[in-house]
């Protein structure tokens, strides 16, 4: 296969064809012939008919573009305080997209998690230095106390 070869654009689904076709490998639509080319063998396929756009219903529930900005910000808060390790990274996933709305929900997700991240650490400390104390006191409870005598040896005084 020749790497100067063109491509050829489907006129009725947009995809991308070589220009020794003359049918769509995707929608099997007839595809005008390039100039000096002569067309491939005619499909087996017939064309099909163009399919129509499903109708906006309300069972469907709403398009990824016209979510609630609000139930997006409380979904991020309530991600990053519940499991800041998860929501830091998700947040810098979502600060990476083209979309506006995204980076600002991800700088909101990050900052938050990072908060809640200090703050889990802080009670991580805390809660090992009482249980480091606790196993102490259970450790001195569970060995017998030495009895040292303060006698000296050999009688001397």
């Amino acid at each position: 296969m020749s790497r100067n070869t063109g491509r050829l654009i489907c006129p009725r689904c947009g995809a991308n064809n070589f220009d020794t076709v003359s049918v769509c490998w995707k929608c099997h639509t007839g595809l005008p012939v390039a100039k000096g080319n002569t067309p491939a063998v005619p499909s087996p396929y017939p064309v099909a008919p163009p399919i129509p756009a499903p109708a906006p219903s309300a069972s469907h529930g709403a398009s990824p573009g016209d979510a609630d900005p609000a139930a997006a910000r409380r979904a991020a808060i309530a991600l990053a305080l519940t499991l800041p390790w998860l929501g830091l990274p998700v947040g810098w996933i979502c600060m990476m997209t083209g979309n506006y709305r995204q980076q600002a929900i991800g700088r909101l997700c990050a900052t938050w998690s990072l908060i809640a991240l200090i703050f889990h650490l802080m009670l991580t400390f805390v809660a090992a230095q009482s249980l480091g104390s606790l196993l102490v006191q259970t450790l001195s409870i569970l060995r017998p106390a030495r009895q040292e005598s303060y006698e000296s040896p050999r009688g001397l005084p």
